[in-house]
């Protein structure tokens, strides 16, 4: 079995649908494999899906799978996901892309001497170096790499320096606009999506954790500058003053206006509704259905005249 998820592959968002991939010489072993079953999973036209058998007769294949109707919201979701891909040219050319990006991300690491880690020497600062866990080969990867962060080496008669957490990393990134995701005790991880990210973004990002890894380093002059900048920022914002019983009372206020509002637009659809039924009652029909005005002589499964049109009208279409 492959299970794979639409949230990721599709960007279609968190919590949005997924999806297992089952060999169909698994996919009728109820005993070793058993699973939800559905009336949806029941073939119809033709099949017995309608006769409400007992037991289950399920569809051969994929489609023996289905349980019930999908989330339309979910599926809404995909479906736009999958009109930015085919907009964008395709899986081929996003995925031309992404091979590109992510080797651009590579190249600039070496290039910046990111891969190497740097002891403090005269008036060079410290700083940390990346180490690409990611495959090598780009046919096995897609557009992330993980990088594992190392400390720098201890200059001439000093102990090996101390750094920061990945969380403290993840931040340092975050403030200046890099959304990357730190996975403890060591990893970051990077992934230029080739949806959104160009190759100006990739060489910023390289630009920002070179001063990044830097400021990582426990007593460097980065890590102060940062830490200054942090304690400018927290006293440069405004002090917090909340008052409850004021957040209340705007929240009352709010609630008020929204209900009389709601109110208001009812009372403009019952006005709406009365003056059709004045209307319809104009014609000699007799006006019943409360909001939605007909003549019941004209619903009737024995007979009547009624045609479409009328029912349409009737129901105010």
């Amino acid at each position: 079995m492959n299970p794979y998820c639409s949230y990721k592959y599709l960007n279609s968002g968190a919590g949005c649908l997924g999806a297992v991939f089952v060999h169909s010489k698994h996919a009728g072993d109820d005993a070793r494999y058993p699973r939800l079953k559905g009336w949806w999973g029941v073939p119809h036209n033709p099949g017995p899906r309608f006769e409400m058998r007992h037991g289950f007769d399920g569809a051969p294949g994929a489609k023996g799978f289905a349980c019930s109707n999908v989330n339309p919201l979910l599926v809404a979701s995909c479906k736009a996901a999958l009109e930015a891909l085919r907009d964008a040219g395709g899986i081929p050319a996003v995925r031309r892309k992404s091979l590109l990006l992510t080797t651009y991300l590579e190249l600039l690491l070496g290039e910046r001497g990111l891969l190497s880690a740097r002891a403090a020497s005269g008036g060079t600062a410290a700083r940390c170096a990346v180490e690409l866990i990611t495959p090598v080969e780009p046919a096995n990867r897609g557009c992330q790499l993980s990088m594992r962060v190392r400390a720098p080496p201890a200059a001439a008669g000093e102990p090996t320096p101390q750094i920061g957490t990945m969380r403290e990393l993840e931040g340092l990134l975050a403030d200046k606009g890099c959304a990357t995701d730190a996975r403890d005790p060591d990893v970051v991880r990077a992934a230029p999506a080739p949806l959104y990210n160009s190759f100006s973004d990739v060489r910023k990002f390289v630009e920002l954790l070179e001063t990044c890894l830097e400021a990582l380093v426990k007593g460097s002059p980065a890590a102060a500058a940062a830490a200054a900048a942090a304690a400018a920022a927290a006293a440069a914002a405004p002090a917090a003053d909340f008052d409850i019983a004021e957040f209340d009372r705007l929240e009352l206020e709010k609630k008020k206006a929204a209900e009389a509002k709601k109110q208001a637009e009812k009372d403009a659809v019952e006005a709406e509704n009365l003056k059709k039924m004045a209307q319809i009652e104009k014609t000699g029909k007799r006006a019943a259905g409360g909001l939605h005005k007909f003549d019941p002589d004209e619903v009737d499964v024995h007979g009547g005249d009624a045609t479409a049109d009328d029912f349409m009208d009737a129901f105010g279409f």
